[in-house]
């Protein structure tokens, strides 16, 4: 089992971005992989390149890993500038940043996009028993890049639609889902109110589990996750789980020691149950309940 928590501290200048003028809806195929995180595809200089979907990584378009882009021989410029996170061990690494030409993303071409180069994906910090798949070596789509667009995340029909700001799907009914407003402060940044105590959680498809912090008090009866490589693993399931006057089902949340400013995070294996859509303009989103 991979957990995985980050925060971006350094802010990015937002690169210059644009779009083929025609182009204003993809669809992008998605996948899980065997650890449970969503991998979808991008196309550089005529490679086809997997990543981690991971709306958590707050600040990054795109980070790629090293060996990829000397192994794909990839022309990409340098900048002056670095990105650094902290994980849940308080350890800063921090990542030269670079420039991609052009990149696709589904039917859309984008020019000039940043993007972080790194050695391994979270710093190399993986619980043991982790297994590397092609897209974790490979890198992720952040959320810097996914807030130019709305975002539906269909997880049921393998798939994500990137769509214009403003935009919404229709074949979906969202106006009848839950409403949901979230700030940008830690990322997809939402209040809840879980078990009749106030956290504060983050939208995170980059990590495979929901995650609350072990300083956070949620009277709740613990259960072992009985991992093999993580013996004193444990976990909860909420009795209530409120989001503004929304009550969401029972979700489980894995509790993990971690020096984040926040609470927890809600993960990839939310996704895997519930269709989520994102509108980055009105900084709201619906989940079907």
């Amino acid at each position: 089992m991979k957990i995985k928590l980050k925060i971006f501290i350094t802010l990015l200048a937002i690169s210059i971005q644009s779009f083929a003028a025609d182009a204003t809806t993809t669809i992008l195929p998605l996948e899980l992989s065997t650890q449970g995180l969503p991998v979808t595809s991008i196309q550089i200089q005529g490679h086809k390149i997997p990543l981690i979907f991971d709306n958590g990584a707050s600040r990054s378009n795109v980070v790629l890993s090293k060996e990829l882009v000397r192994k794909l021989h990839l022309k990409i410029i340098p900048t002056n500038k670095k990105s650094c996170f902290h994980g849940d061990d308080g350890k800063v690494m921090c990542l030269k940043v670079y420039t991609v030409p052009e990149l696709k993303i589904g039917n859309m071409t984008m020019h000039n996009v940043s993007c972080e180069l790194m050695d391994k994906l979270w710093g190399g910090h993986y619980d043991e028993g982790f297994i590397w798949f092609e897209a974790a070596k490979n890198g992720v789509i952040g959320l810097e890049l996914l807030r130019q667009f709305n975002v539906l995340v269909d997880y049921k029909a393998s798939r994500v639609v990137l769509m214009k700001p403003g935009e919404y799907p229709h074949q979906y009914d969202i106006k009848s889902w839950m409403k949901i407003p979230f700030s940008n402060k830690y990322g997809i940044t939402t209040i809840a109110k879980i078990n009749g105590v106030d956290v504060t959680l983050v939208w995170d498809t980059g990590a495979n589990n929901s995650i609350m912090k072990s300083t956070v008090k949620i009277p709740a009866k613990k259960k072992s996750c009985a991992y093999k490589e993580n013996p004193s693993c444990q976990y909860f399931e909420t009795t209530t789980f409120m989001l503004g006057d929304n009550q969401l089902p029972k979700t489980e949340f894995f509790i993990q020691k971690s020096e984040i400013p926040f609470d927890g995070l809600i993960g990839s294996s939310f996704f895997k149950e519930h269709q989520v859509f994102f509108d980055f303009k009105n900084n709201l989103l619906f989940v079907k309940p």
